[in-house]
């Protein structure tokens, strides 16, 4: 191949990102014979449909025992193939943008092909334990056997959702997100992709962010027949719609949910998986409940799930997700008893929280989602503190919550959810400092809470959880300069929480929370500007 050829070869490509990557290995090897070429044009196509590649990878997903050690050699020579050290000395991977593009090239032009290759991953992959092991292994399972890998992507998200690190939390929400951007997936495969995105989404910027998407995954979820399919999507359109204030409308799909959950565990009694679904479920239903004021309805929801989790927790007690959803029912009950004023029940039912997590924690301290449960915890158990007057205990708990919630959001700053976590942590201890009569410390925990806040809503305006965060942020600041006797330093912050929560109904009039909260905020601004004019 001399230069001319070169030349016409990334014309003829046409600016295609796969077949210039393609392209790569005839400009890397012009002087192998052209059948030469195109095999090893073949195995880098090859290469490029699972996320990284040694020499028996290749062996496997080509089938060529004797070629494929060599081809993997003067790949690794190829500019879009570049070292992957975190999967061994001989790995490798092709580079993302090449990647995509050379999968979807597959996808389009030799589905087929595509098909086997993935098939061939699948099987590769599924001996893999590892949880890198099993995203990649379901990652091909959805294009090799679509029903399958829908099935067990949706056991592999319940399993990780309880039980992972936060890195193959986002690992999987990546893969399935590729898959959906790549448009290889139809029907359930494709639904069940996109919901753990989103879902994923809701956990990391709050329900809101969802936006239309949750009614638009149900309707597609419906069209699917596949009834668990449509109860997740429910449970994400509730989620929506609580986010938004619209407690009916969350009350109304958290039920459909319910309903159908009921029906898959009475269909399945033996079932831990269909039996720990219905229990979660009740535990959304009692969210809402709580949410309008229905103590009674909310303590029945909360009491449903606990009985499933115990049952489930007394029949296996290895069985982490049962002990989880028992933790997060005594959590909720606790609730419950401290709307209720029942300060000694709810501090029952907190410290039972904080002590199934205190001990799933030890069990795995690398663990990140059972590290914020027990932040959660440790909350909790400072409110009660707080709320009978016990400022030194509140303060304890609250900072044992800190120390857990900072190195969460210091392992990863991307983190939206760990960084709001922190925000609401320091503005309980600023609350608690304010009790105390400490104003330079409450400034201090405010101010940061505020800064916290304040990035956040700078990154997404459209967050209404964060603006509302922030709003209420600034609000405390406005408190404590009013106590500090600051009355132009007040009134500045009062006027601007006044008008953040303004911005929040004109997005949302139906919002009742937010509709409250600007009554209260025109009474505060009104009653300053009396003490300052």
């Amino acid at each position: 191949m001399d230069s001319d050829d070169q030349l016409r070869l990334i014309r003829d490509a046409r600016g295609d990102r796969a077949l210039l990557a393609l392209a790569t290995v005839d400009l890397t090897f012009p002087g192998l014979p052209a059948a030469d070429r195109a095999a090893l044009r073949s195995a880098l196509a090859a290469a490029a449909v699972p996320h990284w590649c040694d020499a028996a990878v290749l062996t496997a997903l080509t089938g060529s025992d004797d070629r494929g050690s060599g081809w993997w050699a003067r790949l690794q020579k190829v500019p879009v193939v570049e070292p992957f050290p975190a999967r061994g000395a001989d790995a490798g991977n092709v580079h993302e943008a090449s990647r995509l593009a050379v999968r979807k090239h597959l996808a389009e032009k030799q589905r087929d092909r595509f098909v086997e290759l993935s098939s061939r991953a699948a099987r590769l992959f599924e001996a893999d334990d590892r949880p890198s092991g099993r995203i990649e292994w379901v990652y091909h399972l959805m294009v090799a056997d679509p029903e399958r890998g829908t099935d067990e992507v949706e056991a592999l998200g319940r399993s990780l959702w309880l039980t992972a690190r936060h890195e193959d939390l986002a690992a999987l929400t990546a893969a399935m997100a590729e898959l959906d951007v790549s448009e290889v997936l139809s029907g359930r495969a494709s639904v069940q992709a996109r919901l753990i995105v989103a879902q994923r989404r809701a956990y990391l910027a709050g329900a809101t962010s969802i936006g239309e998407l949750g009614d638009e995954l149900l309707r597609a979820a419906e069209a699917t027949g596949d009834a668990r399919l449509t109860g997740d999507a429910y449970s994400l359109v509730g989620d929506v719609a609580r986010a938004r204030g619209d407690l009916p409308a969350a009350e109304w799909a958290h039920r459909q949910d319910l309903a159908i959950s009921q029906r898959l565990a009475d269909l399945n009694p033996t079932d831990a998986s269909r039996q720990q679904d219905l229990g979660q479920v009740h535990l959304m239903v009692g969210d809402v409940a709580k949410a309008r004021g229905n103590l009674t309805a909310a303590e029945q929801a909360y009491a449903r799930c606990r009985d499933i989790a115990q049952r489930l927790a007394d029949g296996d007690p290895a069985n982490l997700a049962s002990q989880h959803d028992l933790a997060v029912a005594h959590s909720r009950l606790g609730d419950v008893a401290d709307a209720r004023n029942d300060l000694a029940a709810a501090e029952q039912a907190y410290t039972r929280y904080r002590a199934i997590f205190h001990r799933l924690s030890e069990l795995d301290p690398a663990n990140t989602n059972w590290q914020r449960e027990l932040a959660v915890a440790y909350t909790q158990v400072g409110d009660v503190a707080s709320a009978r007057g016990d400022l030194a205990a509140a303060d304890e708990a609250y900072r044992q919550d800190l120390a857990i919630s900072q190195r969460l959001a210091d392992l990863d700053p991307t983190n939206t959810g760990w960084q709001r976590d922190l925000a609401i942590t320091l503005g309980r201890l600023g609350g608690v400092a304010l009790k105390r009569g400490d104003l330079p410390a409450a400034a201090q925990a405010y101010g940061q809470f505020q800064a916290i806040t304040q990035r956040l809503a700078t990154r997404d305006p459209t967050n209404t959880d964060w603006q509302w965060d922030l709003a209420i942020a600034t609000y405390r600041l406005g408190t404590v300069a009013r106590e500090q006797g600051d009355q132009a330093a007040a009134e500045q912050a009062f006027r601007r929480y006044q008008a953040m929560i303004h911005g929040l109904v004109e997005l949302d009039a139906s919002n009742t929370a937010w509709q409250r909260e600007l009554t209260f905020a025109d009474s505060l601004v009104a009653d300053i500007t009396g003490d300052t004019g």
